[in-house]
């Protein structure tokens, strides 16, 4: 077994030998070379452009252990640019450059690896869903392809045991058990859905596994070790559904309600089943304005699984039909005022007629509850409903002469 020291040194040596290979240099010549969770993960902002190997703390937010490379199109060496460079040629999957890094090291120097590492926008919450998601490129000089590769997610960085050693974890997200990556012209996207335990604040990209477990595939590269190119890293929550209780309409009073059983997210598309009386059904925020009493089934889809939601949507229900028994107006429409309507919460409700003192004012949400109520002895009167959520509601207005019904809309 090599020494700690002894394996850095084959390390750094591997650099050195492709780097001859390619351009004829000598061993010791200097080389003159969104929420997405992750922040800058295609590796675009930089505070220099790569001058030499093992420059990846240059992209802004990322650093290695060991010392995978940054390269990119305004490289000042062509080793380090893009598309050709050292270990081949590709494209970047997204803008101008990307990470290499090393994954395998011929024996024998076992476990040899090198890891990219970041620290994440926000810590990952307890027991909610996350779905994270990278590209990768086999180098064209390459020598051998594994599998092995993957995205460790830690409350804190974590390294080998030494130098040029294994990070000994468990990944959340990696590729296919024994299937090596070995794509040397396009990019291959690794992806994953997890439960998070909670804190989780670092994310480490390597090859996780060890030489004794891996599925290696030799494919024939000039160089005696095995690397991969990494692009476009994400990563998201996946939204939970929202509890929801039934919705009510009542026809002549309220005729549309509003449903919103999830937030959106990059890593999530939406569809309603059946789609009738909805004004998004690609949405998970939608009104719904059915005919007669219908359950809608909300489908949440991510890359890795499907969920579902029912919520029903009653028409003309008992709650709804009390509130409107016998309401016959007496006050003329023209003669209320209720604005701003819709409303962020806040609004003027107006009475332009001489039996307005002792109205007693009632305001309904659409499962009929009272949410609401105060009596009038003005004109105008300063409603403040803005704690209440967005949706639609309905107001009554009842005095010993007049009774008058209308819709409202908070909007925020």
């Amino acid at each position: 077994m090599k020494s700690n020291t002894q394996v850095s040194l084959q390390l750094l040596s591997r650099k050195a030998i492709r780097f001859c290979l390619l351009f004829a240099c000598c061993l010791f010549s200097t080389i003159s070379i969104g929420q997405n969770l992750v922040s800058n993960g295609s590796f675009e902002q930089l505070t220099s452009c790569p001058s030499n190997s093992g420059q990846i703390d240059s992209a802004i937010g990322w650093w290695g252990v060991q010392s995978p490379d940054l390269l990119n199109s305004c490289a000042t060496n062509s080793a380090l640019s893009v598309p050709s460079n050292f270990d081949g040629t590709q494209s970047a999957y997204d803008g101008d450059g990307y990470i290499v890094f090393a994954s395998y090291l011929e024996p024998p120097s076992f476990d040899a690896r090198e890891y990219v590492q970041t620290q994440l926008i926000d810590s990952l919450e307890e027991n909610k869903k996350y779905y994270l998601l990278f590209q990768i490129s086999f180098g064209d000089i390459l020598q051998y392809a594994s599998d092995g590769i993957g995205a460790f997610l830690s409350m804190d960085t974590v390294y080998g045991v030494g130098l040029g050693q294994i990070i000994d974890s468990i990944p959340q997200v990696q590729v296919p058990e024994g299937v090596p990556i070995i794509d040397k012209t396009n990019w291959v996207q690794v992806d994953g859905c997890f439960i998070a335990k909670g804190g989780e604040s670092f994310l480490t990209i390597g090859n996780f596994k060890h030489d004794s477990d891996l599925t290696i595939q030799s494919l024939g590269g000039g160089v005696i070790f095995g690397g991969y190119y990494l692009d476009d890293v994400q990563l998201y929550k996946v939204p939970a559904f929202k509890a929801d209780s039934n919705h009510f309409i009542c026809n002549g009073i309220i005729d549309s309600t509003f449903l919103d059983l999830s937030d959106t997210s990059e890593a999530t598309t939406y569809s309603w089943s059946p789609i009738n009386g909805l004004t998004n059904p690609t949405s998970p925020q939608t009104w719904a304005k059915p005919s007669v009493t219908t359950t809608y089934t909300l489908s949440q889809y991510t890359p890795c699984d499907t969920s579902t939601i029912d919520v029903t949507v009653y028409v003309g229900a008992n709650a709804c039909d009390s509130l409107t028994t016998g309401i016959n107006s007496i006050i003329k429409r023209e003669e209320v005022k209720l604005y701003p309507n819709p409303t962020e919460g806040v609004f003027i409700i107006s009475i332009n007629n001489q039996n307005f003192s002792n109205t007693l004012l009632e305001i309904y949400d659409v499962t009929g509850q009272l949410i609401f109520n105060k009596k009038l002895n003005k004109q105008s009167t300063k409603i403040d409903l803005s704690k209440q959520s967005t949706g639609l509601y309905f107001y009554r207005l009842t005095n010993d002469l007049n009774t008058y019904s209308g819709k409202l809309v908070i909007d925020k």
